[in-house]
């Protein structure tokens, strides 16, 4: 009886949603839905039509910055935008993965972005 609840213990996974809130003119919250991940493990931040998060500002590159899903971990980096990425007001290097966290703050040119990350155990 006890090994079978250990089991069931151990198949206890959480999934973590995410939610993006873009600051500009107004708070506006956008949820990242999980189908976005499943085909492609990414989600575009631009200015450019067919990214998933358009964002029309002038100091907003057209490929942008790219959110990655891994194990349930969120990372962000940035695409060699002109304006470049921030995380917490801290520049991030081109194409390098740097995690994120619930509450961080993403600047991407000079638009602020606040990440809320929410888990549920299953």
């Amino acid at each position: 009886m006890r090994q079978k609840l250990e089991n069931l213990l151990s198949q206890v996974m959480e999934i973590r949603h995410l939610y993006l809130l873009v600051h500009q003119n107004h708070v506006t919250k956008y949820y990242v839905q999980r189908a976005c991940f499943a085909n492609n493990n990414y989600y575009v931040i631009g200015s450019e039509k067919s990214s998933h998060l358009l964002i029309r500002d002038i100091s907003v590159s057209r490929t942008h910055a790219i959110i990655i899903k891994k194990d349930e971990q969120y990372y962000l980096a940035d695409l060699d935008s002109i304006e470049g990425t921030r995380i917490g007001g801290t520049k991030l290097e081109p194409r390098q993965g740097y995690l994120l966290s619930d509450g961080c703050l993403i600047q991407i040119g000079q638009v602020i972005i606040e990440v809320e990350i929410q888990g549920k155990r299953i």
